[in-house]
């Protein structure tokens, strides 16, 4: 959601989980939710972020699409890493 709010923010945002193929599943399903949310189709999480964001289904795919591009064209600022390599860095 922070990253909805400032599209950036993502940068500053580390996901941590157990395996490689999580890593990627993760990514993979941040990625493909954002890609929804930008088309504007409806999916289990948009109503809910339309009610914490306060704004309407155009602003909120908007925003999804900016986020998206975003993350797409700095893809190596987008964090998810296992606890090891974490406590490796």
């Amino acid at each position: 959601m922070l990253a909805l709010q400032h599209p950036k923010a993502y940068q500053a945002v580390l996901g941590v989980t157990f395996t490689n193929k999580a890593t990627e599943e993760m990514k993979s399903r941040i990625v493909g939710v954002l890609n929804e949310l930008s088309k504007g189709e409806s999916n289990s999480v948009s109503e809910e972020l339309q009610q914490k964001l306060g704004t309407s289904q155009e602003e909120l795919t908007k925003r999804a699409r900016d986020l998206l591009s975003e993350i797409l064209h700095n893809y190596s600022s987008f964090s998810v890493v296992t606890i090891d390599s974490f406590f490796h860095r």
